[in-house]
């Protein structure tokens, strides 16, 4: 029975407003109110969901590749924008930093390439796309069965 209300049809009210009967009766204004089914709403709270981990792990990696293009052009990563891009991606940098032996070059002042976060940035992508995978999986309406 659940299975069944999962897949009802959309519920489409409408309501026309008129003047007074007579003569001169004409349509003021039409209204029309479609209410989604349970199928639509589950799918729209997905779509919300995945674009909200696409948001956050889109800002996670974008502000790696800030660091990355910081360190590598010789920026002062102990000042102002520089220190914040350090301190706020060095967790999620470090697993892939000592993959390279690179943790710690980055506050020296000449340029250097952190290859550890070139990686990072792939890794957090991919778990991205495999987080929305599962919660489509999980939480996708079933479709009936013919």
């Amino acid at each position: 029975m659940e299975e069944e209300k999962d897949h009802e049809r959309r519920v489409v009210q409408e309501e026309v407003v008129q003047t007074p009967q007579g003569a001169a009766s004409s349509v003021v204004d039409q209204r029309t109110r479609i209410e989604p089914t349970p199928a639509e709403r589950a799918m729209g709270n997905l779509r919300r969901l995945q674009q909200v981990v696409w948001l956050v792990f889109g800002i996670l990696t974008g502000l790696i590749a800030i660091r990355f293009l910081l360190v590598a052009l010789g920026a002062n990563m102990t000042l102002g924008f520089g220190a914040f891009a350090y301190v706020v991606t060095q967790p999620f940098v470090l697993p892939f930093l000592v993959l390279f032996g690179d943790q710690g070059k980055a506050l020296g002042r000449g340029p250097y390439a952190e290859f550890g976060d070139l990686i990072a940035i792939v890794v957090y992508l991919l778990l991205a796309w495999v987080i929305t995978k599962v919660l489509a999986l999980i939480m996708a309406p079933r479709t009936p069965a013919p």
